[in-house]
């Protein structure tokens, strides 16, 4: 059986972080809010239709074949709460039925994610591998090019790694990478 303090003390530290590389990127006006689970930003949603008072709902990835929207939430808000820090960014994640910020993926949208695995074979993320993201496991699965990924083929969702090991200064130790949307 789960409790409040238990989550409150032991599932810390453990949620994906980055950042969006431009303010040139488009959100979704008014963002849209989150249904089917939690989901932690800089992962992949979809649409979901609409609420009965007209606000968009979005859901996690549930397909390969669908395009995404990059689930970037805004942490600074509920960071500093009262003034006082609260926390650090890898507490923070989305819960369903929250509002949520949606960036629309364009090509050459630069952004840095802790979300991401290496393909079976791949030694090391370099710069120039490709990346797909995977709607099973929420992450984006990084492939040398000529050798990619099963899914890498047919996914809706590809990249191109831009930065390794990049620290956008708030990233507290977690290995992010940095991908260009193609």
């Amino acid at each position: 059986m789960a409790n409040a303090r238990f989550e409150a003390l032991f599932n810390t530290n453990n949620h994906e972080v980055g950042t969006i590389n431009t303010s040139w990127a488009k959100p979704i006006t008014n963002g849209a809010i989150l249904t089917g689970g939690n989901a932690d930003n800089y992962t992949l949603v979809e649409e979901a239709g609409f609420d009965s008072e007209g606000n968009r709902l979005c859901k996690p990835l549930t397909s390969n074949a669908v395009k995404g929207f990059i689930l970037s939430t805004n942490e600074e808000e509920a960071l500093f709460g009262d003034g006082e820090l609260q926390g650090n960014y890898t507490d923070f994640y989305n819960k369903e039925g929250d509002m949520c910020n949606l960036i629309i993926q364009e090509p050459y949208l630069r952004f840095e994610t802790s979300a991401f695995t290496k393909n079976a074979g791949l030694t090391a993320v370099a710069v120039g591998n490709v990346a797909h993201y995977d709607a099973t496991t929420k992450k984006y699965i990084i492939s040398a090019v000529g050798s990619e990924h099963e899914d890498y083929a047919n996914s809706a969702n590809k990249y191109l790694v831009v930065g390794v090991d990049t620290d956008f200064g708030v990233n507290l130790g977690v290995t992010t990478i940095r991908l260009e949307c193609k």
